[in-house]
């Protein structure tokens, strides 16, 4: 396997189980390609929850830790901010138990690490990290497959309003800020 490709894994909801792939993107993982897998135009960045994070801990042969340095991955997921908002929005069973929340739509799970200027960025896996993440993401899948794990749709809670001038606007927001 060519040393400079990289890889990220793709969780699809289809019901309750989970789709999940891998998938090749470029040597950086370009806002464009996020769009592409998550299927969206508004995206955030999301880090695993805490019971992830400890499950995948446990999970982790040594041989990986030492070959790969795994306490330099830092995964982290690619989801669409908006997935609430469409219309039958579908719960990403396996996401949300790596957020510790309820997720919906695709998301996207790579890894950040500081880049060659010392800035924070998201990259893809090796593909051994890549087939690792597959693995442990899979396991989750099993489990709420198993273990009939049920989640319910949040509604959205945006709220839209109009101001009719900057003062009305100014206040709205200090009194939301002291409430």
């Amino acid at each position: 396997m060519n040393k400079d490709k990289k890889f990220v894994v793709v969780l699809k909801p289809n019901g309750r189980e989970t789709f999940i792939s891998l998938e090749e993107v470029g040597k950086t993982f370009e806002i464009d390609e996020m769009y592409k897998f998550c299927e969206c135009r508004c995206i955030g960045i999301g880090h695993f929850g805490k019971d992830a994070v400890e499950a995948l801990d446990r999970s982790l042969p040594l041989d990986l830790i030492d070959m790969f340095g795994y306490k330099t991955l830092k995964p982290c997921f690619i989801y669409d901010d908006e997935g609430l908002l469409v219309d039958n929005p579908q719960i990403n069973y396996v996401g949300s138990m790596l957020y510790g929340g309820t997720i919906c739509g695709n998301i996207v799970v790579a890894c950040e690490r500081i880049d060659d200027e010392g800035e924070l960025n998201t990259f893809g896996f090796s593909y051994g990290e890549a087939k690792f993440m597959e693995w442990f993401c899979k396991m989750l899948n099993g489990m709420v497959i198993e273990s009939g794990f049920e989640l319910e749709t949040p509604e959205p809670s945006m709220e839209f309003r109009s101001f009719d001038n900057l003062d009305e606007m100014i206040n709205f927001v200090k009194e939301k800020e002291n409430s």
